[in-house]
């Protein structure tokens, strides 16, 4: 029964900031008038005819591309509790670290409105970010000790 509820906390919470990056993410091309992702290729494919289209470049592009497509479906199986989301919510952190972005979605904004512009706070805001991620999610997937 406490497994389940740490589970199920663990599931809405994430889920819940995830929802909340998407929500913002589409906000902000709305409200310049982008199409959210379609605008993200065009841009890209524009700048990488004007720059050249190099292999880190092309692959930073990509690795964020398919992050942001897998926050959508973590958003989604987090909030139907599916049970093997915390696969998705692992294959994810080392994106979102190579990529910074926090699974703790609100935080950016909230340094942002505080005015905190440290280098070393969102790196730290990031590294905990993902460490409390997993470590829900170990807690509450691990097995349950057995009496004898």
């Amino acid at each position: 029964m406490k497994k389940t509820l740490i589970r199920n906390v663990a599931c809405y919470f994430w889920g819940a900031l995830d929802m909340f990056y998407i929500i913002r993410y589409l906000w902000i091309d709305i409200v310049q008038r982008r199409i959210p992702l379609i605008s993200d290729v065009i841009d890209f494919s524009h700048m990488s005819a004007e720059y050249g289209g190099e292999f880190y470049i092309t692959t930073m592009f990509l690795l964020s591309l398919v992050l942001n497509v897998s926050i959508v479906f973590s958003a989604v199986l987090l909030l139907l509790r599916w049970k093997k989301v915390h696969v998705l919510v692992y294959a994810q952190i080392p994106f979102r670290l190579l990529l910074v972005i926090p699974s703790l979605s609100i935080a950016p904004w909230l340094l942002k409105n505080f005015d905190i512009h440290s280098l070393f706070a969102l790196v730290f805001v990031l590294i905990v970010s993902e460490l409390l991620k997993m470590g829900s999610f170990v807690l509450a997937t691990k097995p349950c000790a057995t009496k004898s």
